[in-house]
């Protein structure tokens, strides 16, 4: 602490200013943490200092600890959150709603760890066997402030849901070893005869009035398109947490507002149509989904090119043993993960490759399968520019200037 303080006063003196915000790491106990603020109010000569402490703890987000103290929650730790608690306490940003361009992000100001969320009710479940599409629900579902667990496909989630208390089931219905509505069925096999009935979601790529009517036929309780709007999530969730908490029955709550996204539904074109002029990812549609957040967009849509190359190898090798159900398969899997990162003129491609397996029209399988390639390399060069360094990087949080920042 002698040292740290000796470090403090040099860096004070050659910046003959006081400092505005002292970030303090977690290697410090509580303990050190008070006295470390103490030491850096007197060199300061002044109250007026806020901090910023990092926990290692298992909830995500920024939070108020004191009148002068933000605590950042960042396992593993990233520079945006925090940026963002540093902007907190400089009383730039609020712990609880963040800006851009005139709209406020959904993002919560704590997400509650899985044991927290069961305890209250609120924990959700979520089927979904695409790794993309697991980490984006992951990531959104986390950033409004639920806990959630994914399994990945039918049959790990009915496991699941025999095992814990969940509030709600969001799952796909396209899903090896048991799919969606092998699950809801399932369900609703075993919950008969007790007067309960599980909220059930479908969460589906296919965003078409009579996928939407099949689920519910199916005994799934309501709807969402993927890529689903963070709003739209929200609203959903809380729709069904209440329901639930209200011990409403879905009879009683009428009829379940189908989620069908016009603008998709319009895309819908037939085989063959030519694709309208789109970049290779559409930004804006990872920014609708988590907002100002651009170190969680740039980490998605990383992490999407390795699957989405394995996607594209699965293609390409169904299509040279001509095996139409593995082209469909893999199309779909690819087309529903792409659409979701905003990769919009690869997942139209696979849309098509998908319909046309399913006729087993070769003549458009051969045609769009040999474009893949061209198109997967243009949404990797497109990620790749927006890693830290380019200068097509999306916009990062305003904060404090740089050349203001002293660490000692």
């Amino acid at each position: 602490l002698a040292a740290l303080k000796t470090r403090a006063r040099e860096a004070h003196e050659a910046k003959d200013q006081n400092f505005d915000v002292v970030v303090v790491g977690d290697s410090l106990d509580q303990s050190d943490t008070s006295a470390v603020r103490a030491m850096f109010k007197q060199v300061n000569g002044s109250d007026t200092l806020n901090f910023v402490r990092i926990a290692g703890g298992d909830r995500r987000g920024v939070r108020m600890d004191a009148a002068d103290a933000v605590v950042v929650d960042v396992p593993p730790y990233t520079a945006g959150r925090i940026r963002t608690g540093v902007a907190v306490a400089a009383g730039r940003a609020s712990p609880d709603i963040r800006q851009k361009d005139g709209w406020t992000s959904l993002r919560a100001a704590c997400t509650p760890t899985v044991s927290e969320a069961e305890e209250n009710g609120e924990l959700i479940l979520v089927a979904e066997d695409n790794p993309t599409n697991q980490d984006v629900i992951r990531r959104q579902l986390n950033l409004l402030g639920f806990a959630c667990v994914v399994t990945g496909d039918g049959r790990e989630a009915l496991e699941a849901w025999r095992e814990r208390n969940f509030a709600m089931l969001i799952c796909d219905c396209h899903m090896p070893n048991m799919d969606g509505f092998e699950l809801t069925a399932a369900v609703r096999a075993e919950e008969a005869g007790t007067g309960n009935r599980f909220p059930i979601i479908a969460f589906t790529a296919n965003a078409l009035r009579g996928e939407a009517e099949r689920c519910l036929a199916a005994g799934m309780d309501d709807y969402l398109s993927k890529p689903v709007k963070a709003k739209t999530l929200k609203r959903m969730v809380v729709k069904w947490l209440a329901n639930r908490a209200s011990k409403v029955s879905t009879a009683d709550a009428g009829p379940p507002k189908i989620d069908v996204d016009p603008d998709r539904a319009a895309t819908e074109r037939a085989p063959g149509v030519a694709l309208q002029p789109l970049p290779p990812v559409d930004d804006g549609v990872l920014f609708e989904t988590f907002g100002d957040d651009p170190e969680t967009v740039t980490e998605i849509l990383t992490e999407f090119v390795g699957p989405a190359r394995a996607c594209v190898t699965d293609i390409l090798r169904a299509w040279n043993n001509r095996a139409a159900g593995d082209v469909r398969f893999a199309a779909h899997k690819l087309k529903s993960s792409a659409a979701s990162v905003g990769a919009l003129r690869l997942s139209e491609a696979c849309r098509e490759l998908e319909a046309a397996a399913m006729d087993e029209d070769w003549d458009i399988i051969e045609r769009r399968a040999t474009e893949l390639d061209g198109l997967m390399d243009d949404v990797a060069a497109h990620i790749d520019a927006l890693r830290p360094g380019s200068q097509r990087g999306p916009s990062r949080l305003s904060g404090p200037d740089p050349e203001q920042i002293t660490a000692i």
